[in-house]
C-alpha cells in the first residue's frame, strides 16, 4: 500500500509522564512508618493518658463496638476488663451473615442474560419434546433432573437427533450443541454431576456418538453452513463518505472515524478492544523494490491468532 494514500495520518502525540517521582512516594512512605513506629513505643499508660486528654477535649470517644472510656472509669484493676469487652464488642460486629437464598439471589443477579435465556430455551425445548414423544409413542422418559447415565445415553442421544424447531426444519450443527450445553447447565445449577459433554467421561461414550453422527450429518446436508460475511464497501461509497465528511483530516471526529475504518479495512482490526490497544510498535514503515509499505504486525484477539500482514 503506497503511504502517501493515508496521508491523513499526520498527528503529533505528548508522551509527558507523571510529575511524582519516586523520591517522594518514598518520602511518604518513610512519614508514615515513623509516626506508626512512635505510636507502638507508647506504653498502656501513656495510651490511656492520650485517652483522657482527647475525652476532655471531646466529650464522647467512639472506638469499635461503642467502647466508651468515659462510662467506666479505668483502673489498674479493671483495665484488662474493659479492653477484652471492646475487642469482643468489635468482633460481634464485624460480619454480617447470609442464609442459602441470598447466596442463590447473589448468583443470579450477576448471572448473564442471554446464559439464562439460553438455559431455559433448552430447557423448553427438552421438555416440549419429552412430552410429544411420551404422548406418541407411549414411552415414559424420567424428567431432566431424574436422568442416570443411562437415561443419557438412551434418551438424550433420541433427543439430538429427533429435535427440530417450531417450523419442523432441523436445528444447525452449532445450534444443536448450544441445546445440549443448556442441558448440562441445568443439570448442574440442581447439583447433578453428569457431564456428559466432557470426552474423559466414558459412562456417556454413546450420547457423545451419536450427537457427533448427528451433526455430521446436518453438515452434510447443508444444514447451518451457510456462512454470513458483511459486503465489502465499494470505492463509490468510500468517495461519498469523504465527499459528506464523516471520513476526513480537518476536524478529530472525522481524523477519529478514518483512522478506525482504516484499521479495519487494511488491517483486519474489528473489536472495539482491539483497536483501542492499537499500539505505534505494531506498524513499521519499509521500502521495496514496489515503494514505500507498511507492515502491521498483528496480536491475539477472537478472530485473529497472530501473523504478519504486508501491505
Amino acid at each position: 500500500m503506497d503511504v502517501t494514500e493515508i496521508d491523513f495520518l499526520e498527528a503529533h502525540w505528548d508522551n509527558t509522564g507523571d510529575d511524582v517521582t519516586l523520591s517522594q512516594i518514598s518520602d511518604d512512605i518513610e512519614n508514615e512508618n515513623t509516626a506508626v513506629e512512635k505510636l507502638e513505643d507508647l506504653c498502656l499508660s501513656q495510651m490511656l493518658d492520650m485517652y483522657e486528654v482527647n475525652a476532655e477535649m471531646d466529650k464522647t470517644i467512639d472506638t469499635p463496638g461503642n467502647f466508651d472510656l468515659m462510662e467506666v472509669e479505668i483502673s489498674p484493676e479493671n483495665v484488662i476488663e474493659q479492653l477484652e469487652k471492646a475487642v469482643d464488642s468489635s468482633h460481634s460486629s464485624r460480619y454480617s451473615f447470609v442464609d442459602d437464598a441470598s447466596v442463590g439471589t447473589l448468583i443470579k443477579s450477576t448471572e448473564s442474560k442471554n446464559t439464562r435465556k439460553n438455559t431455559n430455551w433448552s430447557i423448553a425445548s427438552f421438555n416440549d419434546w419429552r412430552g410429544e414423544r411420551m404422548m406418541k409413542t407411549n414411552c415414559v422418559i424420567p424428567e431432566l433432573l431424574n436422568f442416570t447415565a443411562m437415561d443419557i445415553n438412551q434418551w438424550l442421544s433420541k433427543f439430538a437427533i429427533e429435535t427440530r424447531r417450531k417450523d419442523g426444519k432441523p436445528y444447525p450443527p452449532r445450534t444443536l450443541y448450544i441445546l445440549c450445553v443448556g442441558l448440562l447447565r441445568c443439570l448442574r445449577e440442581h447439583g447433578v454431576n453428569l457431564n456428559f459433554l466432557d470426552v474423559r467421561d466414558s459412562r456417556f461414550y454413546e450420547f457423545r456418538r451419536a450427537l457427533s453422527a448427528r451433526m455430521i450429518e446436518l453438515t452434510a446436508q447443508g444444514v447451518g453452513t451457510t456462512t454470513k460475511q458483511a459486503e465489502p464497501i465499494s470505492k463509490e461509497t468510500e468517495k461519498h463518505l469523504w465527499d459528506k465528511g464523516p471520513l476526513g483530516k480537518t476536524t478529530a471526529k472525522s481524523m477519529t472515524n478514518t483512522m478506525f475504518y482504516y484499521n479495519s479495512k487494511l488491517f483486519g482490526t474489528r473489536g472495539v478492544d482491539e483497536h483501542k490497544h492499537l499500539n505505534t510498535d505494531q506498524f513499521d514503515l519499509g521500502v521495496d523494490q514496489r515503494g514505500k509499505y507498511i507492515n502491521f504486525n498483528g496480536r491475539a484477539s477472537k478472530t485473529y491468532k497472530g501473523k504478519t500482514i504486508f501491505l
